[in-house]
C-alpha cells in the first residue's frame, strides 16, 4: 500500500473497529472526541510508517502490534497484560481476515496474490470486505469474553445481543452483490470507481451505527439496572414501614399493659384494641402535661 490516502483510510477504519471492540469491554479514559483524535494520531503513524515500509513485512507486523498496543491500553481502563491479549487477538484476527479476503478475490478472480496490488478497484473492495468481516467477527468475540472472564466485568459481553451484528453483515452480502456485479463485462472504470467511493461511505457508516446502537444498549441497560434497584429500595421501604407500624403497636401494648399492673385502670365495653389506643392517648395526654 504505497498510496496515502488510501493507507490512512484502511489505518482509520481498523482504529474505528478497535474502538467499537474496546469500549464494549472497558470504560475509556477520556471522552468520546479525546479517545478518537488519539486514535487517529496513533493509527496515522502506524499507516506512515506503512507506506515507508512498503512491503516490508516485519515492520508492518510490528508497527501494526505497537498502534494497537498504545491505543488500547492508553484510551482505555485496561491493565498491560489484558491489553497486551486484546492487541494479540485483534491483530492476529484482522491478518486472518485480510489473507482470507484477498485470497477470495484472487480465486475469483482467476489471478495472482499480488495482483490485487495491482488494480485500484480491487485493492479498495479488499479493504472495505476485509474490514467489514473484521467488524462483525470483532462482534462474535465479544460474546465469547463472558467465557474467559477477560476484561472489565461491569461491561458484562453476556448481554452483549448478536443482533448488533446482523447490520454490518447485511451491508456486506449487499456489497458483495454489487462488488459481483461491477466485475461483470461491460462495467466501466468510472462506475467501479463510484461504486468504490459509495462503498467505503457504508463502512464508515455502518461502523459509526454499530457504535452508537452498543452505546444506546448500553445506556437502555443501566436505566434497567438503576430502575430494578429502585424498585428493589420501594419493596424494603415498604416492608421496613410495616415493621415500624408493628413495633409502634407492639410499644402502644407492653406501655398500657405497665399502665393497668400500676393502676388497674381499664375501658369497660371497649375492645382490647380500642382499650389499648385510648390508655395511649391518655399517657400521651398525661405526659404533655
Amino acid at each position: 500500500m504505497t498510496d496515502p490516502l488510501f493507507s490512512f483510510g484502511v489505518y482509520f477504519s481498523e482504529m474505528l473497529i478497535v474502538y467499537v471492540f474496546c469500549v464494549n469491554v472497558a470504560d475509556r479514559r477520556y471522552s468520546m472526541l479525546p479517545s478518537m483524535i488519539m486514535g487517529i494520531l496513533i493509527f496515522g503513524v502506524g499507516a506512515l510508517l506503512n507506506i515507508w515500509g512498503e512491503t516490508n513485512y516485519i515492520i508492518n507486523s510490528c508497527s501494526m502490534l505497537a498502534i494497537h498496543f498504545l491505543f488500547i491500553h492508553f484510551c482505555f481502563r485496561l491493565d498491560l497484560p489484558t491489553s497486551a491479549f486484546f492487541t494479540i487477538i485483534l491483530c492476529g484476527l484482522s491478518t486472518v481476515l485480510e489473507f482470507g479476503t484477498v485470497s477470495a478475490i484472487s480465486t475469483f478472480t482467476k489471478g495472482q496474490l499480488t495482483d490485487i496490488n495491482h488494480d485500484d478497484f480491487l485493492l479498495t473492495m479488499e479493504w472495505i470486505i476485509c474490514k467489514m468481516l473484521y467488524l462483525i467477527f470483532s462482534l462474535l468475540l465479544l460474546k465469547l469474553l463472558n467465557h474467559f472472564k477477560i476484561g472489565d466485568q461491569e461491561h458484562d459481553p453476556a448481554h452483549f445481543p448478536l443482533s448488533a451484528a446482523v447490520l454490518p453483515t447485511v451491508t456486506l452480502v449487499i456489497i458483495l452483490a454489487f462488488y459481483y456485479v461491477c466485475m461483470q463485462e461491460g462495467t466501466s472504470r468510472n462506475s467501479q470507481s463510484l461504486f468504490s467511493l459509495i462503498c467505503v461511505a457504508d463502512l464508515v457508516a455502518t461502523i459509526f451505527l454499530v457504535l452508537h446502537n452498543t452505546q444506546q444498549l448500553k445506556r437502555n441497560q443501566e436505566y434497567v439496572r438503576m430502575r430494578s434497584e429502585y424498585l428493589q429500595l420501594e419493596k424494603e421501604k415498604h416492608y421496613y414501614d410495616i415493621l415500624n407500624k408493628q413495633n409502634q403497636q407492639l410499644m402502644a401494648y407492653a406501655h398500657c399493659g405497665q399502665t393497668f399492673q400500676r393502676t388497674g385502670k381499664i375501658y369497660p365495653g371497649l375492645s382490647q384494641r380500642k382499650q389499648v389506643v385510648g390508655c395511649h392517648s391518655e399517657s400521651v395526654s398525661s405526659g404533655s402535661q
